[in-house]
């Protein structure tokens, strides 16, 4: 099952950075994949809430301009975390969404 999740995050990425999906499409599927997400990643906090509020930050505090490369983030920290496991996973000290929305919360 964890190649079968890692085949289609890294497919999905893939459409995402081609322009053959929308963010749309690309926030549905990682959302809808959340749960299973955090069965394959080890994150020490809460993987289903943090996937849900940085499509929400990155929607309504940033500008449209910017949603695939900060969306992006987010993908390639869970293809990463999936390739890492067991070790734990990290989400990318330089994102901007880290700094600006999530500092507080992982602190």
């Amino acid at each position: 099952m964890c190649n079968s999740i890692l085949d289609e995050l890294e497919e999905l990425v893939t459409k995402y950075i081609h322009d053959e999906i929308n963010f749309y499409d690309f926030k549905g599927f990682i959302i809808g994949k959340s749960n299973t997400l955090n069965n394959y990643i080890n994150f020490k906090y809460d993987l289903v809430m943090i996937i849900e509020n940085w499509f929400e930050y990155v929607e309504f505090c940033y500008f449209e301009k910017n949603w695939e490369e900060y969306s992006l983030e987010l993908g390639i920290f869970l293809i990463k975390g999936i390739k890492s496991y067991p070790e734990e996973a990290h989400l990318p000290s330089d994102s901007i969404i880290v700094k600006e929305q999530f500092s507080r919360y992982l602190s």
